[in-house]
């Protein structure tokens, strides 16, 4: 008797088992696209478009009608303001001044009241520049708004440094070296005074030298003398708020008043102190003293 054989499953083919899955896929695709292509040629109802294009057109009214409002009622603010006291300079008022009047700034800037707001401001720089090179006192201007249509001008001033003296009359000498036009009876503040200068530019080397001092050093100067020579242009005589005299050169004044304390402890009373050279002091009313100015 032969022996007994399980038999093997059949072996089923999975591309065979998908297909009936695929085919129906591609039936619903085939409908759906016939259904598509159906709707496409069914012919839109007046009833459906003409409320869509009605709502389109007013959209586009409305918004044309808002940019011609907007427009017009742009124009006619515009208009409405120039025409309105608003649109022009009411008062005008100045700050940062010490020396220079304000009267005169307002004058020299060529700002008037009644001048249009929205002229002045495009062209403000044009005015701040006129002003500058009109007062050469004035560092720096700005021209700003205060309220609906006041100005202020709001300006700085160049330090004044000294003075120089012609006739009684005392001119201020400013920080650049320039010499005002404008003198005044008496000097104002703890500047020196410039005296016998006969060159703007040895002025304004005298005036640099004297900013380079310590500030100990500028407060104990009362006058600086130009006693220049041919062998020596740059000589310079100091009267000190000690009744001191200091003679020296302007090229070495700033290193060697170093030595001014030590020189003048050697005296008595007053006297000078000769730095131009070296360094050495006598007393006044001495033989050396008689041959310095």
């Amino acid at each position: 008797m032969r022996p007994h054989r399980d038999k093997k499953p059949a072996q089923v083919d999975p591309q065979q088992t998908i297909k009936p899955w695929e085919e129906y896929l591609h039936k619903e695709q085939v409908k759906a696209q016939k259904t598509a292509q159906r709707q496409e040629r069914k012919p839109l109802h007046v009833s459906t478009t003409l409320p869509k294009l009605k709502r389109t057109r007013l959209s586009r009214l409305v918004k044309n009608t808002l940019i011609v409002l907007a427009v017009l009622l742009t124009v006619g603010a515009s208009a409405g303001y120039f025409l309105t006291p608003f649109s022009r300079v009411r008062e005008i008022s100045v700050t940062g001044t010490n020396i220079a009047a304000d009267q005169a700034v307002i004058d020299e800037s060529g700002i008037r009241s009644g001048a249009g707001l929205v002229h002045l401001f495009l062209h403000r720089q044009d005015y701040t520049g006129r002003l500058l090179k009109r007062m050469p006192l004035l560092r720096s201007a700005a021209i700003d708004r205060v309220g609906i249509n006041d100005i202020v001008l709001r300006v700085k001033e160049h330090p004044v440094v000294g003075y120089t003296v012609k006739n009684g009359i005392y001119y201020p000498i400013l920080s650049t070296g320039v010499v005002l036009t404008a003198g005044q009876s008496k000097p104002v503040g703890n500047y020196p005074v410039y005296a016998d200068f006969t060159s703007n530019q040895h002025i304004k080397l005298a005036v640099k030298v004297y900013a380079s001092l310590a500030a100990h050093v500028q407060g104990d100067i009362s006058e600086i003398h130009d006693i220049g020579d041919k062998a020596n242009p740059n000589r310079v005589m100091l009267y000190m708020n000690d009744q001191n005299k200091v003679i020296a050169d302007l090229n070495t004044l700033k290193e060697k008043m170093a030595y001014y304390p030590a020189m003048k402890a050697q005296l008595k009373g007053a006297g000078i102190v000769d730095l131009e050279v070296g360094a050495y002091a006598v007393p006044k009313g001495s033989e050396k003293d008689t041959k310095n100015p």
